[in-house]
């Protein structure tokens, strides 16, 4: 279980969305195209500013 999505930037710096409650990494939908993250009501696009998003937080 994870608690935060975080992403690299472009500038060389990284940030993390706090996400409640913790999800699995099957939670997560890649949406093939348009190179954006999906998980419940909230997306992450990942074109310009950011290039990488991946699962933090890990919770056991």
């Amino acid at each position: 279980m994870y608690t935060e999505l975080s992403m690299k930037l472009l500038n060389g710096r990284s940030m993390a969305i706090r996400v409640d409650p913790p999800f699995d990494f099957d939670d997560l939908e890649f949406v093939p195209g348009i190179r954006a993250i999906s998980l419940g009501n909230v997306t992450v696009l990942y074109e310009g500013l950011v290039y990488d998003v991946r699962p933090s937080g890990r919770v056991e």
